[in-house]
């Protein structure tokens, strides 16, 4: 017969093997753990990165569409971002083209994908001090630059900006940024001639919704001059060099890009436009935008085709 002791001997040999038995099973199931979170984890990981990728680029592809349709010879110049779960911000700086020269408009920030991350705007103080005394106060980008205003020729304003009369206050060395609006609609080779004697480097379109029209015109009937206007984000059209002259495919190229950008843009405003001109005839230009010193833009002084001009940006020449 077995003794007490052998009995208590089995019993504890048992009891130790059991237990070795639950430290490797609970050692294995920590170490499948630890491998399953690292895998998930791995997983969630790259899934939020291709998600964010992917948000980013659908975000930077709008902004870019928007900014070339609101800013005339507007372009994303720096694009970054800061990534969160599923989405993030979007750091953007915007420039125009004056020139031979760049300008930065627009510095901030901008939420993005599914679940955006919390972001802020950001501004520069301004660049060139205007006169107080002006009876159309002028608008201002962030960073301090001015903002043209137009004036469409088929609708009479109690008054129209003349920026030709403060170009005299404008410092010696300083590159000028100005738009036009004409007196009545012209085609291209019309402007080439009447704008000959100045650098042009974009062409105002008519195009507008029927809404925007009505709107306009109960501005400059209705309200005084510092509403009366259309301002350089609301005007469509394209590049125009010199040397685009008598070459019409190379303008309706641009038109053509410029209609794509419409119909991909997810405004509702740039999406009617499309669908009333899309197949339309070459649309009329109303106004252009020119560039130079003060005394080359002084050669606009006594131009008859001109109703209105708009100080925009001032930089300096170097």
């Amino acid at each position: 017969m077995k003794s007490n002791l052998d009995d208590n001997l089995e019993e504890k040999n048992l009891n130790q093997k059991l237990k070795k038995m639950k430290r490797k099973s609970i050692f294995k199931t920590t170490i499948i753990s630890i491998l399953i979170s690292i895998v998930v984890l791995t997983i969630g990981v790259f899934s939020n990165i291709y998600i964010n990728i992917k948000e980013s680029e659908k975000a930077q592809e709008i902004e870019n569409i928007l900014t070339k349709l609101r800013i005339p010879n507007g372009y994303i110049s720096e694009a970054s971002y800061d990534f969160g779960v599923l989405g993030g911000n979007a750091n953007y700086k915007i420039s125009k083209e004056v020139g031979p020269k760049s300008v930065v408009l627009r510095d901030y920030r901008k939420q993005y994908g599914l679940l955006p991350i919390p972001g802020s705007m950001h501004y520069y103080s301004g660049v060139w001090a205007v006169r107080d005394n002006e009876e159309i106060a002028p608008d201002f980008w962030d960073t301090g630059y001015r903002k043209m205003i137009f004036y469409h020729p088929k609708i009479k304003y109690e008054m129209y900006k003349n920026d030709l009369e403060v170009l005299d206050q404008i410092p010696e060395g300083k590159f000028i940024e100005m738009g036009i609006s004409f007196d009545k609609e012209y085609d291209m080779n019309d402007v080439s001639i009447m704008l000959a004697d100045v650098n042009v480097s974009w062409v105002w379109l008519d195009l507008f919704t029927d809404q925007y029209m009505d709107e306009i015109k109960y501005a400059a009937q209705n309200y005084d001059a510092n509403a009366a206007y259309i301002p350089e984000n609301d005007i469509l059209g394209v590049s125009f060099h010199r040397i685009d002259v008598g070459t019409s495919r190379v303008l309706n190229s641009r038109v053509e890009d410029l209609f794509d950008l419409l119909d991909k843009s997810p405004i509702d405003e740039y999406s009617k436009i499309y669908e009333k001109y899309h197949d339309k005839e070459e649309p009329k230009m109303l106004g252009a935008i020119v560039y130079g010193t003060k005394d080359e833009l002084m050669k606009l002084k006594d131009n008859p085709h001109i109703k209105a001009t708009s100080i925009g940006v001032v930089e300096d020449i170097y």
